[in-house]
């Protein structure tokens, strides 16, 4: 027992960070998972989407950028994949620069896999709003075409088969929101949802998520995906193979790391207790 104690408090940390690499590694290699406990407000953002009918278009409000790709790209990707899966039709748009090119790359890889084209399944509306964002959502809910013009490759809408007929906000079948900036979700409800009345659903970081709980308990966001782990129960909801399931995959290497940590933690105090009870033996010989 000794020899035991003694190498575990001189063994050397680089080792320790090797084995959490590995167990890190483990599940993103050969993919698994745990058993997850689904929020009640990820199920509504999945059962909003699912009521959607086929004949409506789901506006993704692609509004993340590099900076959260890690907890938002997941949650984007499991939409997509649900909304391919069920026959759902959607346009993406983003008042940010950055963010309808990372999700049109979520989105090309889904539509490979589904067999989905562009222009008749989907159409990425791209970058709006440069200069004055404002009036842009508000042009949006009474005339899409003069707010939107042209999509991310220039192509009139007019020409695109998914938009045909599609003139204002009220015509969509609900808005799904993604975003990592704090006052987009408010620039959202107040200049689209609230005029336009359509339904809308919010996807967000962890960090973030405290502050819209009330946008979801007023229902003016129909339900609400928080970070990671959100992306999994969604994951999860829509039945997405574990080899595409990125988050799922990911918070199992978490899951892991976590217990790992507990491990390590327990060892240290029953390390600890065992040098302070041979501390009092010599003590009292």
């Amino acid at each position: 027992m000794e020899r035991l104690v003694n190498y575990l408090q001189n063994i050397d940390r680089r080792i320790l960070y090797v084995i959490l690499a590995v167990i890190i590694a483990v599940p993103l290699i050969k993919p698994f998972h745990f058993a997850l406990f689904i929020n009640d407000d990820t199920k509504a953002v999945f059962q909003s989407i699912e009521a959607v009918p086929a004949d409506k278009v789901i506006l993704l409000a692609a509004e993340w950028e590099a900076g959260t790709k890690g907890e938002l790209a997941p949650q984007t990707a499991a939409i997509v994949d649900h909304m391919f899966k069920s026959g759902k039709k959607f346009a993406i748009i983003s008042t940010n620069p950055t963010g309808p090119r990372l999700a049109e790359g979520i989105v090309e890889a889904a539509a490979l896999r589904y067999g989905k084209k562009y222009g008749q399944d989907w159409v990425n509306w791209g970058y709006k709003g440069a200069g004055n964002m404002v009036l842009m959502m508000q042009t949006l809910v009474n005339n899409i075409p003069k707010a939107i013009e042209s999509d991310i490759h220039g192509t009139p809408v007019d020409k695109i088969p998914v938009m045909a007929g599609l003139k204002d906000m009220r015509q969509m079948g609900m808005v799904v929101l993604i975003t990592g900036f704090v006052s987009v979700p408010e620039n959202w409800v107040q200049y689209v949802h609230g005029p336009a009345g359509v339904p809308m659903a919010l996807g967000c970081t962890a960090v973030s998520a405290p502050q819209y709980y009330p946008y979801v308990d007023s229902k003016q966001f129909t339900g609400m995906i928080v970070g990671m782990r959100g992306a999994s129960e969604y994951e999860n909801l829509a039945g997405i193979p574990l080899e595409n399931a990125k988050a799922t995959q990911m918070m199992s290497a978490q899951s892991l790391a976590h217990v790992y940590v507990i491990i390590l933690i327990i060892l240290g105090n029953a390390i600890l207790l065992y040098n302070l009870r041979k501390k009092r033996r010599l003590g009292n010989a």
